[in-house]
């Protein structure tokens, strides 16, 4: 009996899984510096950070001007008083005049947290770049956009595609 008891023990010990071996991820939030324009902030101890997968009207890109201007004011506006987080296209240290690119979050409470760049879709304030779907998320991207342009906000209000 006493063999048995132990064989077991020992095939449930094979198969169960340790409470030990669970791996908690640490999420870290950041206060932002300083909103740069209306796709790229500077992330304190992070250094500059540009939205994965957007693209917002600025001098050489698209027509600089009002959706630019409306881009950075609606940026510096979700980020105000809010804390981020990042997921960089590329880990490690970045030289310091160079600029992540990464799909940062906004926590806007306790249990939420948003896509700056979805946010800035949504009001029709950029639009998806060519290499969109290396973001994370670009499922959101895409919904976000399609939103804004079926809505006619922000660019699609200017502009037919």
């Amino acid at each position: 009996m006493r063999v048995l008891f132990t064989f077991l023990v020992f095939v449930y010990g094979c198969v169960s899984v340790s409470s030990g071996r669970i791996v908690h991820r640490t999420v870290t939030w950041f206060a932002t510096d300083k909103v740069i324009d209306g796709c790229t902030i500077r992330i304190q101890g992070v250094g500059r950070v540009r939205y994965r997968g957007i693209v917002v009207p600025q001098e050489g890109i698209l027509k600089p001007g009002r959706i630019a201007e409306e881009a950075y004011a609606f940026n510096k506006r979700i980020l105000e008083g809010h804390l981020v987080r990042c997921e960089p296209e590329v880990s490690g240290v970045i030289p310091a005049n160079e600029t992540y690119v990464a799909d940062v979050f906004i926590r806007w409470s306790d249990t939420e947290q948003r896509l700056a760049a979805a946010e800035l879709l949504r009001a029709g304030l950029a639009i998806l770049s060519a290499d969109y779907q290396r973001s994370n998320y670009p499922d959101i991207l895409k919904q976000a956009e399609e939103e804004a342009r079926n809505s006619k906000r922000g660019f699609w209000a200017e502009h037919k595609r």
